[in-house]
Formats: C-alpha cells, structure tokens, sequence
C-alpha cells in the first residue's frame, strides 16, 4: 500500500510538468518529512545562524529529503529513468534556493515540480537507463 501511495503521489507530480509553464502550482497532494514546508521556511532554516553546525545538519537534512523525493518520483513514472539527470543533492539544493529566492511562498514540493518541468524539457533529466 506505502508503494501504491508514493507511486500514486509522484506519477500526480510529474503529470503535470511535462507541458504547463514553470511556476508555482496549487497543491493537490500531502507532503511528508523535512520538505514540507514552503521556501522561505527552507531558506530561513538554511540561514540559520545559530551555529555552523545546525547550518550544516539543515542542509544535510534538505540535501537527504530531496534525494528520497527524487527517488519517489524516478520510482513512480516509468518513463523517466532519472528526473535529475546527473545532478546531484548539492546541485539540486543550489537550484531549489536559486528558485525559491523569486517565489517564498511556494511550498517546496511544488517548487520541485516547477523544477522537474525545467529539466525534462530542457533534457537534463534521463529518460532510459544507462
């Protein structure tokens, strides 16, 4: 049933990135874990100042949601191999910050979406496997 669900939830999310524009969408699913929050939630808890060490375990922490998130969505649809292409969770965070800097309120999840549409119509993602 957990597989049916995941699977379920990441074929809605790449459903809709292969021909609508970039940009934020309405939220039609339930995020779980570390990235479920919106972009200024993300980015005020990668600016944290508290401690380079705290700094360091929330981006680890994002770093680790958004590669099981990935994974979910290679899982669910079988025609893509690899959303991300050759890109790995530094790359993909470095991209998520760059995006969520010009939309805050974007929960990340969608912010991701936004991004997959990017990178599958731009050809970075991996359609078969190698």
């Amino acid at each position: 049933m957990k597989r049916f669900v995941i699977a379920a939830f990441s074929i809605v999310l790449v459903s809709g990135c292969v021909s609508t524009p970039i940009q934020p969408a309405a939220k039609s699913f339930s995020a779980q874990g570390w990235g479920a929050t919106n972009c200024q939630g993300m980015m005020d808890d990668l600016a944290s100042a508290d401690t380079s060490s705290i700094q360091s375990l929330n981006k680890h922490m994002y770093e680790a949601w958004l590669s099981g998130f990935i994974s979910g969505v290679n899982y669910a649809d079988a025609a893509l191999y690899d959303v991300a292409g050759d890109m790995g969770p530094e790359q993909v965070l470095t991209l998520l910050k760059a995006y969520c800097i010009e939309h805050p309120e974007t929960d990340v999840p969608l912010a991701m979406k936004a991004l997959f549409q990017d990178w599958i119509e731009s050809g970075k993602s991996v359609r078969e496997s190698p």
